[in-house]
């Protein structure tokens, strides 16, 4: 059984996500998923009380706590993300993607370590933001970063642009069969921009890398969001990397997409397990 953790807000509308792809990947396997939310969990009793997902239906069920669990969702409150990594520490329970937000700062430097990441990055610094403002018109926002008001900038060669803002790439990568990455179909494609099977490799070959390696740094990372800019040579550079996006599932409800997803669980799951077997206790 793989454990789905979701919000409240989208308890329902995963299960019914992931019943409608269940069908359709695994009706004739006895495997089964369970949708969850972390006030679900019963931390004395080693339980939980979710939606129980079979190839006969949805039905709730209070079951022991899931062995492997797919996190996809954002704890806004602190008590959940306490709560979450109190789960985590349970000697027989992997989450993966234990968090789906990151400082971008702390992503960049680590995939400046990369000898071959390096390269798809932009030059970036963090300044506060009051003394930098002369300095706006060379320098481009990525994200805000702590409570002191300091953000992430980076030089700004001649991006592609629309309306004066640089276009933002958005490519989904997932772990599957063996631990290996992959994107997944169907990205986030801006308005009015056609993709090449070129610039497609392009995109996909530096989402798988970039996830690879901050892997490396996050092993818990099963699920990533690559946003990138692109140069006038289509070259791309990643301005942000974080975990799962609702996007993932909220824009996708044809069949490939879903399909794919469920596999890579599946097959993440699997490969996971037979780690396990083999005295392992980590993820990736």
């Amino acid at each position: 059984m793989i454990g789905v953790l979701s919000n409240v807000a989208k308890k329902e509308i995963y299960t019914k996500k992931f019943y409608n792809f269940f069908n359709s990947y695994i009706k004739y396997n006895d495997k089964s998923m369970f949708v969850f939310t972390i006030d679900d969990v019963d931390f004395v009793n080693k339980t939980v009380e979710g939606n129980l997902i079979t190839k006969e239906g949805v039905e709730n069920s209070i079951v022991p706590i899931p062995e492997i669990i797919f996190n996809l969702t954002y704890h806004k409150k602190r008590s959940s993300r306490k709560n979450v990594r109190k789960l985590a520490l349970h000697p027989s329970v992997i989450i993966i993607n234990e968090a789906n937000r990151f400082r971008q700062y702390m992503i960049m430097e680590m995939l400046s370590s990369h000898t071959r990441a390096k390269y798809i990055l932009l030059k970036h610094e963090m300044y506060i933001r009051e003394d930098s403002a002369k300095n706006r018109e060379s320098l481009f926002t990525l994200n805000k970063g702590s409570d002191k008001q300091k953000f992430i900038m980076s030089n700004k060669p001649d991006l592609l642009s629309y309306d004066g803002h640089p276009i933002i790439f958005t490519v989904y990568a997932q772990r599957g069969i063996e631990g290996l990455w992959k994107v997944l179909p169907k990205p986030h494609r801006p308005e009015g921009i056609v993709w090449s099977d070129a610039l497609n490799i392009k995109l996909s070959l530096a989402a798988i890398e970039s996830s690879d390696w901050i892997s490396h740094f996050i092993p818990c990372l099963g699920i990533s969001t690559v946003n990138f800019v692109l140069d006038k040579y289509s070259n791309p550079y990643v301005v942000r990397l974080d975990g799962l996006s609702s996007k993932i599932l909220d824009e996708n409800d044809d069949n490939i997409t879903g399909i794919e997803f469920m596999k890579n669980l599946y097959d993440y799951t699997n490969f996971l397990r037979t780690k396990q077997q083999g005295g392992a206790n980590f993820v990736g």
